[in-house]
């Protein structure tokens, strides 16, 4: 895998009238009024009565053409979790209604990355997004894949917007994944590597103590902030928040937190945007010593660090809110 190729993340077996009513009115000469007055009112109202008939007809046209694309999910594109993560993150629309798309549609070789492909444009919260492929998954569903822009910001819920050529379609009130994702293969086995930047495989697994980075993305914003539309720089170091918990810590306060287990909680030593890729993240830690041979199942969960009042003498515990995919890691 080259660490400068863009992502198109597919998911070949994804499970997922304007009537118009005229209501006529009868206008009776009144006394004292002439007749060829009221026919003149008569003729006039008629006139403004087919005007505002054409009107909602050409409106109704209208609406029909915008409706042509359905926007059927907006995803994180790693795990599928439903939301759009924060900016420079990368995220996945299930649509149907895109026309021309055969294959997919990738823009892997220009930097920085098209607003356009195909014709199609995405926006969120107006903002426009860089977009990474547009694909035809069969079935009169297609899937976008981007780059999540600033505008995701402006509010907690967003508005997305998928235009091409004129059509239309849009989802309202996206919310935020409840936590980042980790990029997999067709068998579940996670993106990951060693500190050599080979990839862990079941046949160049990873070892108990040794220090791997798993890849996904929305896991959270970075200082500096996430580069959007072209790879990530090796430096500086794109830093998230160090949130998570510790093997064998206690703790004493109630605070939100994050927590990385492979079997049990690992020992995190970074988390930010991995470099040389575009809207992908990384974690890096630590296989916890002693782990057995075979393959072990990598979470992210974002929760809260809970603690009883004293005099209770429970300690406090970590609890789960939100559950990221899981995915595999073969250890040896």
């Amino acid at each position: 895998m080259e660490r400068n190729r863009q992502l198109v993340n597919l998911h070949q077996d994804f499970r997922w009238d304007v009537s118009t009513q005229a209501h006529g009115q009868t206008a009776t000469p009144s006394l004292g009024v002439p007749a060829d007055c009221c026919s003149a009112w008569m003729l006039g109202r008629f006139r403004w009565c087919v005007g505002l008939l054409s009107l909602i007809w050409l409106l109704g046209l209208a609406g029909t053409a915008q409706a042509q694309i359905q926007i059927l999910a907006v995803v994180n594109s790693a795990s599928y979790q439903a939301g759009i993560p924060e900016p420079g993150s990368l995220a996945t629309i299930f649509c149907s209604g895109l026309k021309g798309i055969a294959g997919i549609v990738s823009s892997s070789t220009q930097s920085p990355l098209p607003l356009q492909i195909a014709g199609v444009e995405v926006t969120v919260n107006l903002g426009s997004a860089p977009l990474l492929a547009v694909a035809d998954l069969g079935g009169g569903m297609q899937l976008i894949n981007l780059q999540v822009p600033p505008e995701r910001l402006l509010t907690q819920m967003s508005t997305v917007q998928v235009t091409q050529n004129g059509s239309l379609g849009k989802a309202d009130n996206v919310d935020y994944p409840g936590v980042g994702g980790l990029f997999s293969d067709g068998q579940g086995n996670a993106m990951a590597l060693h500190v050599d930047g080979s990839i862990v495989t079941p046949q160049n697994p990873a070892q108990a103590g040794e220090f791997i980075a798993a890849l996904g993305t929305g896991f959270g914003p970075t200082y500096p902030p996430k580069p959007i539309g072209f790879p990530a720089p090796a430096a500086p170091p794109f830093q998230g928040l160090m949130d998570f918990t510790e093997p064998n810590a206690t703790y004493n306060i109630d605070m939100p937190a994050r927590q990385v287990s492979l079997e049990s909680v690992v020992h995190v030593s970074f988390s930010g945007v991995a470099a040389g890729f575009t809207g992908v993240d990384q974690v890096i830690f630590q296989v916890p010593k002693g782990l057995s041979p075979g393959t072990h199942s990598l979470v992210l969960a974002a929760g809260v660090i809970s603690c009883l009042a004293p005099p209770l003498p429970k300690p406090c515990s970590f609890l789960a809110r939100a559950n990221s995919n899981v995915v595999k890691i073969p250890v040896r």
